[in-house]
């Protein structure tokens, strides 16, 4: 079956550029859970340039501990089977009512490759904030993917309430800041942060997604890479009805989107859906919009250009918007070393911690 729909897919963009065709044809392995294929061991002594890698990643530990645990669904009484969920977590020395920021790593990564490429503990580390990483087991997925375009993960259903259950674990369990939960990712890891938020939208005080892929609109991994190429037919506003009814009158889920326009994985159309999804559910008219900002990052070759729109309501700063005009399907700003992270760029990570400061949810109601 996964056989045929590869043929399907790569049959029909065989007009693409050798280039392209190379990438769509790493995007179908990935996404089809195909085994990478076996490499023989290399003989030679890393370069150079892999010491200096090494070395780059193993500099002075940062204060505080980094804990690999786990979540069971067992704890919290949900239905059989009883599934677990691994993560790390970074805590700052002093974890204690500080906020918690929750990432969700993209297909081929694991929650080291993300803590390492985002650079998001160092961040932590110095402005006081706790980082949650969930990580997707193989057995799950054999390149890491979150099923995203699952229909019943679309739902609720599938890792979501697992990834809640963490959250209320480590918030419990540390004497974290219920009222600030951020939770944030790239590609794959987007998009089920983007279902997570919609479901726990009254536990979730803003969401950050980069290079993620329009939600609602998958059904099977199939229709999954359509989207990623050519967002959802349906338009970006069509499939906001029952999340609004979650949201009800008065509340609203800030979010930040960050996006390259030479992402050749998720398309640029998928931010541009994800606008007016999220000018929806926020209840947001043109008319809130300001003024366009553009700005540069870094210097000469590495330069890059991107643009920040913001959209405010009562002064209240609801959706921000970010396009980086080179990058590709990378986090932006982050360790270019390790795949999926880019080193030019605006930094991502930055950007996202920003804009989650602006916001907070209100004491979750105590159960009697």
């Amino acid at each position: 079956m996964l056989k045929s729909l590869r043929r399907l897919l790569l049959g029909g963009i065989a007009s693409l550029s050798k280039a392209q065709l190379r990438q769509q044809k790493q995007l179908t392995k990935v996404m089809l859970g195909s085994k990478p294929r076996k490499t023989r061991k290399s003989s030679s002594k890393p370069t150079r340039k892999a010491n200096a890698t090494k070395a780059a990643h193993t500099t002075t530990p940062l204060p505080g501990r980094w804990i690999n645990s786990w979540y069971n669904s067992a704890t919290d009484d949900l239905r059989p089977p009883y599934q677990r969920l691994g993560y790390k977590l970074y805590l700052p020395k002093h974890p204690a009512s500080m906020p918690l920021l929750v990432m969700l790593h993209g297909c081929e990564q694991n929650a080291d490759d993300f803590a390492e490429g985002t650079r998001m503990n160092r961040l932590a580390a110095e402005k006081g904030f706790a980082v949650l990483y969930p990580q997707q087991a193989l057995r799950r997925h054999s390149q890491r993917c979150w099923p995203w375009y699952e229909r019943h993960v679309q739902e609720g259903g599938g890792e979501v309430p697992l990834i809640m259950g963490a959250i209320n674990k480590v918030l419990a369990q540390y004497n974290l800041d219920a009222t600030r939960v951020y939770v944030a990712g790239i590609s794959a890891g987007a998009a089920i942060a983007h279902i997570l938020a919609l479901h726990y939208p009254e536990r979730i005080a803003a969401v950050g997604l980069h290079s993620c892929p329009v939600y609602g609109a998958g059904n099977g991994k199939l229709s999954a890479l359509m989207v990623m190429q050519g967002g959802t037919l349906r338009g970006g506003s069509g499939t906001m009805a029952e999340a609004l009814v979650r949201l009800g009158e008065t509340l609203r889920m800030p979010a930040i989107l960050l996006q390259g326009h030479a992402d050749k994985v998720v398309r640029p159309i998928n931010q541009q859906q994800l606008v007016q999804q999220f000018m929806t559910l926020n209840q947001l008219q043109e008319t809130d919009a300001r003024q366009t900002v553009f700005k540069r990052s870094g210097r000469g070759r590495n330069a890059q250009g991107y643009q920040i729109d913001d959209y405010v309501v009562r002064r209240k700063l609801l959706l921000r918007v970010c396009r980086i005009s080179e990058l590709g399907h990378a986090w932006s700003g982050g360790d270019g070393t390790i795949k999926y992270h880019a080193d030019n760029g605006p930094d991502a990570s930055k950007l996202m911690w920003d804009f989650f400061t602006r916001h907070r949810r209100a004491a979750p109601r105590q159960s009697m």
